[in-house]
């Protein structure tokens, strides 16, 4: 059996400085705030950030004009995002959404449900954002 090595201080100041791979917590809300810059350029104004709901959560909610946008953001290193969502999360957004309309009385407007893309590279920083904005119609399928 190997004694333990101390490491000198140069190789512990070297293990320090190396970029390390953002853990999940930390690459869903790069990829929220990433997402959320897309939709201001697009002309959004967003409402909300990660809302919970009894029907679950709703990672950004957006308003222009009296239109009203739910977006599921869906941080990738490959593939895309609408194909990342299952059925169950699907309708999870969907019943989310309907029950935000129904507590805020904002049954008037326009509602979609879109999807962010947030690609990202091999530490998990934003890299580009594929927002569909149009996603999923009001039983949760993917249009």
């Amino acid at each position: 059996m190997r004694p333990y090595r101390l490491l000198s201080p140069a190789r512990r100041l070297l293990d320090r400085l190396r970029p390390r791979p953002l853990d999940r917590l930390a690459r869903g809300r790069r990829a929220e705030r990433a997402a959320e810059r897309e939709l201001r350029r697009r002309g959004w104004r967003t409402l909300g950030r990660r809302l919970r709901t009894p029907a679950g959560e709703l990672d950004l909610v957006a308003t222009r004009g009296d239109e009203l946008l739910f977006v599921e953001v869906k941080g990738r290193r490959r593939g895309l995002a609408v194909e990342a969502l299952g059925p169950a999360q699907r309708r999870r957004v969907v019943r989310a959404a309907a029950w935000y309309m129904e507590d805020r009385g904002v049954g008037s407007l326009y509602a979609r449900v879109g999807v962010a893309g947030v690609e990202l590279d091999d530490r998990g920083l934003p890299q580009g954002v594929t927002l569909v904005e149009d996603a999923l119609d009001a039983e949760g399928t993917p249009r």
